[in-house]
């Protein structure tokens, strides 16, 4: 850059009398110059909520963390760090928010949109040690299932879809979750309805062998 400054200096003391304003220009150019920004590309906001036809908020769990603290009775949901919905006990009933609003909530094993139009339903099928669950649709068709759960972690799948959810932390209530081909908020009751069952089994052990149980965390 210096070598280039120096020749054209070089070269305006060179210019013939009648030149026209060659060092104006070159005042200008090193102005510009100095201006030039380069544009920060903008960052594309990817929507993690959609709405359904009755304008119902549906969070997409696509590699979310569903999650609570070790003394809070809530669950958030976060997509990329950032919370896009909660999920919280209204009583005996589950009911998924999109900010303040409500997404879906439970009556039983039934879950309906914010409109109370029935979505569909999560049905579990309890054993004496684990239980498994199966989501199906509206009319009654099951989308996905799975086998007999007795953890944090579980797969239901089916000619529907499949739901993947992993445990994320050694204390705390996490779970990673991704879902393909079902109503994200079918999956979502799925894992409350996990996360409930293996609190109440850990409870049933400590009930019946008070002495050698000791518990934690639902029993991972």
């Amino acid at each position: 850059m210096k070598r280039i400054l120096a020749v054209l200096s070089v070269m305006a003391m060179t210019v013939p009398a009648g030149a026209r304003g060659f060092d104006t220009d070159i005042g200008s150019w090193r102005r510009e110059m100095r201006e030039i920004r380069v544009a920060e590309p903008k960052a594309v906001e990817v929507r993690q909520t959609e709405t359904d036809a009755a304008g119902c908020a549906v969070m997409k769990l696509e590699d979310v963390v569903i999650s609570r603290g070790v003394l809070s009775s809530d669950f958030t949901v976060e997509s990329g760090g950032r919370e896009i919905g909660t999920i919280e006990k209204d009583g005996s009933s589950i009911v998924i928010k999109s900010g303040s609003a409500v997404a879906a909530k439970t009556s039983g094993s039934v879950v309906t949109d914010c409109a109370g139009t029935v979505i569909g339903s999560v049905e579990e099928l309890a054993g004496e040690g684990s239980s498994s669950f199966a989501i199906k649709d509206a009319s009654g068709r099951i989308v996905a299932a799975s086998g007999e759960v007795d953890g944090h972690s579980m797969v239901l799948k089916g000619s529907g879809g499949m739901v993947a959810v992993q445990n994320n932390h050694w204390l705390k209530d996490s779970y990673k979750v991704s879902v393909s081909g079902v109503d994200p908020r079918l999956a979502a009751m799925a894992v409350m309805m996990n996360n409930s069952a293996l609190y109440r089994r850990s409870a049933q052990r400590r009930r019946d062998n008070p002495r050698e149980h000791h518990g934690g965390r639902g029993d991972r």
